[in-house]
């Protein structure tokens, strides 16, 4: 659903606000510094310290602006557009990203992905040679 790259972080809102069990995990495809909250202790540092609500309010916003571009491109572009616009956005991460989270990511099977990229390779051979 999100990759968070580094100096973000990533969680699962929902889960917090409500206090539900997560409908999410968070794999970390590298070292990580992971801190865990209770949302009772979550609250008393947000109540203690206006400087941090104050970060944490700024990545929420752009956290969701990310989420919304990714809701709105995965629905309204093509397969390979989105994958073109993952491999821009995300040029010096793009390697370290497995096949299948790339494909959920962009919200496509990954077989359909397999075919993407082989679609792309080979009008770039025919432009080339032509």
């Amino acid at each position: 659903m999100r990759l968070a790259i580094e100096n973000w972080w990533v969680s699962d809102f929902s889960s917090l606000m409500s206090g539900q069990t997560s409908k999410c995990f968070i794999e970390a495809l590298e070292d990580s510094e992971i801190i865990r909250f209770s949302k009772d202790k979550w609250d008393e540092l947000l109540a203690a310290s206006p400087s941090f609500r104050r970060i944490i309010e700024a990545l929420t916003t752009k956290n969701f602006e990310a989420d919304q571009n990714r809701i709105f491109i995965n629905i309204s572009d093509p397969a390979e557009i989105r994958y073109a616009t993952f491999v821009q956005h995300h040029s010096t991460r793009y390697n370290r990203i497995s096949l299948y989270m790339m494909a959920s990511f962009l919200g496509l099977t990954r077989a359909y992905l397999s075919r993407v990229r082989r679609q792309i390779v080979k009008r770039g051979h025919a432009a080339s040679s032509a």
